[in-house]
């Protein structure tokens, strides 16, 4: 028997039911899934902020780097213009030990 636009309880409990059926195997089977996202998401933000952590290492290593390459160039500049130095002084002082004994004899014991 077919009716028309006859609503009856029994049949609006049976489409809640089916529907909250519906819903809870849906829940269900996409509750893994949602929890597995919300630990992802926090396991992202994690390695974004070790990335971050990971440029700034590099960056500061970098210019550690090219501090590193100044300072040895410029003390190895400075080290030879004292080797240098120090050779100019060498032959001053042979000079002047040789004027020294020409001037002073040497006394004979």
């Amino acid at each position: 028997m077919y009716m028309q636009g006859v609503v009856t309880f029994e049949l609006v409990t049976f489409f809640l039911a089916v529907g909250g059926g519906a819903f809870t195997i849906y829940s269900h089977l996409t509750r893994p899934q949602r929890i597995l996202d919300r630990a992802l998401s926090g396991v992202t933000e994690q390695i974004k902020l070790v990335d971050q952590r990971f440029d700034n290492h590099e960056a500061l290593t970098s210019q550690i780097k090219k501090l590193e390459d100044n300072h040895i160039h410029t003390i190895e500049s400075k080290l030879e213009t004292n080797t240098e130095a120090v050779n100019q002084l060498r032959v001053e002082l042979g000079k002047l030990s040789t004027i020294i004994d020409e001037r002073i004899p040497k006394k004979n014991n």
